[in-house]
């Protein structure tokens, strides 16, 4: 119970802060799409935290990832962006068009931050993991069920609820950037287990930053192939150092 009621306070404290903020400055929120953003991130949670409580086929039964877990999130986000009103696969890009001229600043952005990460993560980190299923996992499953959710479905959900009227790093953007940025720290750096409430300052700011860049990604190019690509080459690197 206490991981679930953590879990909603990861989404709902951030998400009604800026509420407020926009309230108390006379901005205007549609309450729809963010209503329906909490229920796509409940949904999405639940079925990222199903192994062991919805019943896996017996070949993944061996594996020691979420792969089960993270399949049925990937497949959820797939149904929640067929069903749920006003949202469409193009519209949160997943698409193969890229906006003309993003390749450059895409693919630099791209490879200098892995490369700056991977250079950090090798002064201060020596524990590479380079078995086959981690590498397979990595390569495959963290962008297409995070990037899908976080900066597909959530991000355009947040984008119709708060607008998007700021500008970061070139290109147009919202708030729903900045606070999809904030919850993929929270969710990778806070956590509840045994011995109780466990905040990773280092994990919020490094996978935020992360987020952020991945974000941008997003916005920069149009579609989803970007981040995706990004967030796994980026976890691959991290496993060899």
């Amino acid at each position: 119970m206490e991981k679930i009621l953590l879990t909603a306070a990861i989404f709902l404290v951030p998400t009604l802060l800026l509420v407020a903020g926009f309230k108390l400055s006379g901005r205007r929120v549609e309450w729809a799409p963010l209503l329906w953003s909490g229920f796509a991130f409940a949904v999405y949670m639940t079925l990222l935290r199903s192994r062991g409580v919805i019943p896996e086929p017996a070949f993944m039964a061996e594996l020691t990832l979420n792969w089960y877990g993270k399949g049925l999130a990937i497949l959820g986000t797939l149904a929640m962006l067929y069903y749920l009103p006003r949202v469409s696969f193009r519209a949160a890009g997943v698409c193969w068009k890229q906006t003309e001229g993003s390749l450059g600043p895409v693919l630099t952005t791209a490879v200098m931050t892995i490369l700056f990460a991977t250079v950090i993560s090798g002064i201060v980190s020596t524990s590479p993991n380079t078995t086959l299923e981690w590498l397979s996992f990595q390569a495959t499953m963290p962008g297409l069920d995070e990037e899908l959710f976080m900066r597909g479905l959530l991000l355009l959900l947040l984008h119709q609820a708060f607008g998007k009227d700021l500008r970061f790093w070139g290109v147009k953007t919202g708030w729903g950037l900045w606070l999809t940025t904030l919850l993929f720290g929270l969710l990778h750096g806070v956590a509840w287990t045994d011995a109780g409430l466990v905040l990773n300052l280092p994990a919020i700011v490094l996978t935020g930053t992360i987020g952020l860049v991945e974000g941008w990604l997003r916005e920069r190019s149009g579609s989803l192939i970007a981040p995706i690509l990004f967030h796994n080459g980026f976890n691959l690197a991290q496993s060899f150092v």
